[in-house]
């Protein structure tokens, strides 16, 4: 969240922008946990991420990069 005191919200930012494919959402009057401080919310953005029309993609492009990446014993 905007708020959160343990990981800064520019960390997921950066993370957000070397991901591909990321949607990023920071949410407002919230810290470290938006699943308890801002529970109808984070469910709201979660729903909404899971039916998004781009989410079929992101998936057959993560799973391009998968099918890629070399593995380690």
């Amino acid at each position: 969240g905007r708020e959160d005191r343990i990981i800064a919200p520019s960390v997921g930012v950066d993370i957000a922008a070397v991901l591909p494919n990321v949607h990023l959402e920071v949410i407002s009057q919230c810290g470290h946990c938006p699943n308890e401080e801002q529970a109808e919310q984070t469910a709201l953005l979660i729903c909404d991420f899971l039916t998004s029309p781009n989410r079929e993609e992101s998936e057959r492009s993560l799973a391009g990069a998968a099918s890629t990446r070399k593995t380690h014993p």
